[in-house]
């Protein structure tokens, strides 16, 4: 019986730490600063897109469940409208990105 872990051969674990506070902020911060530096057109239509997709994420949870019913099962699929919703508003936000290229 061997003691290492499986799959480690014989190099050692990197060393896996997190970023601390500080780090953080700074991190937020320059992301703040770069989305300011967006044009007025990036920065509406990334808003208008987003609270668009939103907006009908609601639509259709609430027209799904009247469809459905109020089943577990029914309540379950409603929500995968909303989780979608919310995915595909973010990859709208990265795509008027000036840096980060839209990559799902």
């Amino acid at each position: 019986m061997n003691n290492e872990p499986q799959g480690s051969g014989s190099e050692p674990q990197k060393e896996l730490s997190r970023p601390s506070a500080k780090e953080i902020y700074i991190q937020v911060a320059d992301n703040a600063r770069d989305e300011l530096k967006r044009s007025v057109l990036s920065l509406s239509i990334s808003g208008f897109a987003g609270g668009i997709f939103i907006g009908f994420s609601g639509l259709g949870v609430a027209i799904s469940t009247a469809l459905l019913g109020p089943s577990a099962m029914s309540l379950f699929i409603a929500q995968m409208f909303y989780l979608s919703a919310l995915s595909s508003s973010s990859l709208v936000e990265h795509s008027f990105s000036r840096k980060t290229p839209c990559i799902p």
